[in-house]
């Protein structure tokens, strides 16, 4: 079959699930394929905080996670921190509606999100390769898919080729300093562009942000990601193609000690 579709999102997982929604419910036609069987059995993350609460809220989904969640109101670091720990909920009070963490683990959030997709009639394609150059699904299998495929798929290695070629370039005098220069002002100034854009179309739809303060401090982040943290996401995402080449699809050992009760200590 053909599907015509205005959004593909690629990847089920609760930001892809997340964001199908959100398009749904503002009437834009969005297609969510994965390539597993269904929503996730395990876990890879554990906390929901009071921001995608807030977003959950938004969508009217907050009680349901409130009713299957655990609340977490402190921090505890080490065995016997004075007065109990740090309360993150204290520390909220005023600034959210929902202050604090709930824990609400990865497998409930993907199952919440792609129900409440079906109840709008989008349901989540799973097991998609077949889609992949498949004339039998028009431009969405032949053109949009392998985009997503192989674009976004390779996007960190012809960034870490064009960083070291750079390096290289500048160092050996093939490229000219002051190209270089404007190259990168315009390359990273259209990227903090688009993020300043997103924060004032964030503002003006939601209003989360009441001071000016916080609007300046999360712009300065919006210019500082591009000195050094997005060449770090380079770094983790060749990290990660590389071990999956390999044969690698774990999280690592990820040791988890649940929660016990406070113990007055002597």
């Amino acid at each position: 079959p053909v599907t015509d579709t205005d959004v593909l999102v690629v990847g089920a997982g609760p930001t892809g699930l997340m964001a199908g929604l959100v398009l749904t419910r503002r009437g834009v036609p969005v297609v969510v394929v994965d390539q597993k069987a269904g929503p996730t059995r395990e876990s890879r993350a554990l906390a929901v905080q009071a921001r995608t609460m807030e977003i959950y809220d938004q969508l009217g989904l907050a009680d349901q996670v409130l009713s299957g969640a655990y609340p977490a109101l402190r921090m505890q670091i080490g065995t016997d921190p004075p007065l109990g720990g740090l309360s993150i909920a204290r520390l909220q009070q005023g600034e959210t509606r929902f202050p604090g963490i709930q824990i609400f683990e990865q497998s409930a959030n993907e199952q919440l999100l792609s129900g409440s997709l079906a109840v709008t009639g989008t349901d989540v394609l799973w097991r998609h390769r077949r889609m992949l150059f498949n004339p039998r699904y028009g431009v969405t299998g032949l053109f949009v898919f392998p985009y997503y495929a192989f674009v976004e798929l390779l996007a960190p290695v012809v960034e870490a080729v064009g960083l070291i070629g750079l390096l290289f370039g500048l160092v050996f005098g093939v490229v000219d300093w002051k190209f270089a220069g404007l190259f990168y002002l315009t390359a990273y100034g259209l990227g903090t562009a688009l993020t300043a854009f997103t924060l004032i179309l964030e503002d003006i739809s939601f209003h989360r942000y009441e001071t000016f303060r916080d609007r300046v401090l999360l712009f300065w982040w919006a210019l500082l990601e591009n000195l050094g943290y997005r060449q770090l996401t380079v770094f983790w995402r060749l990290r990660g193609l590389w071990k999956y080449m390999r044969g690698r699809k774990d999280w690592g050992a990820m040791e988890r000690k649940g929660f016990r009760p406070l113990t007055a200590s002597s």
